[in-house]
């Protein structure tokens, strides 16, 4: 299992910048879909500017908006608001958001000027992205906040920045990803690495799985 771990490739790292809005969606024209804003067709060159540009510089973004998607759940955001979400991929290289690895265990990084201002740099990229996808939402902005891969270390221990656990690449999926029981007795495993995928609905599914897993064990 460890040389297993050593050899594992991660997912990209993400950006997400949660907006809300005054308004529902139907006022500003959101679907209940998904967004998809590229600068270019070539998706391999998305990630690799990713592992070795020089500043978090997003290059496309995808759009949802949980408040379109599921609106008889009223935690989302408060009556007549919207709540949409933009994620982006981004490097997760420390220099390249001015940080140092000693910054990011401690959580100082926040603190730094150059993290702030780039940090800063990357939210205003992708509010523009949503004005120009989703036109009627840009005079309706009230909340902004983002997380960057520094934040999904930090708060997560995500290894590399990502929501998204390990690579979906073809040697890292279905049962190539760990299972649901782990090397040592008693232990069990979830979240989004395992075999049942990364997003929600597979961090979800992993826990049900593990569940299970447990149960049988159990003998219930």
């Amino acid at each position: 299992w460890q040389t297993r771990a050593e050899g594992w490739q991660m997912g990209g790292a993400l950006w997400l910048t949660c907006v809300g809005l005054d308004g529902t969606p139907d006022q500003m024209g959101i679907r209940r879909s998904n967004y998809w804003q590229f600068d270019s067709f070539d998706v391999e060159q998305f990630y690799a500017e990713a592992a070795t540009g020089g500043r978090p510089t997003p290059r496309g973004c995808y759009i949802t908006s949980a408040t379109a998607k599921d609106p008889g759940t009223g935690g989302h955001a408060p009556a007549g608001k919207s709540s949409i979400e933009v994620m982006a991929l981004v490097p997760a290289t420390w220099s390249v958001w001015g940080v140092t690895a000693a910054e990011v265990a401690s959580g100082d990084y926040r603190r730094n000027p150059d993290y702030v201002e780039r940090k800063a740099a990357v939210q205003a990229d992708l509010r523009g992205r949503l004005a120009t996808v989703l036109p009627k939402t840009a005079d309706k902005v009230v909340f902004v906040e983002s997380a960057s891969p520094m934040t999904h270390m930090r708060f997560t221990r995500a290894t590399g920045g990502t929501g998204y656990g390990l690579a979906a690449t073809p040697g890292q999926f279905q049962h190539n990803r760990p299972g649901y029981r782990g090397p040592l007795p008693g232990l069990y495993l979830c979240g989004a690495s395992t075999r049942s995928g990364h997003g929600v609905v597979g961090a979800m599914m992993s826990g049900l799985r593990a569940a299970q897993k447990i149960a049988g064990d159990l003998g219930l």
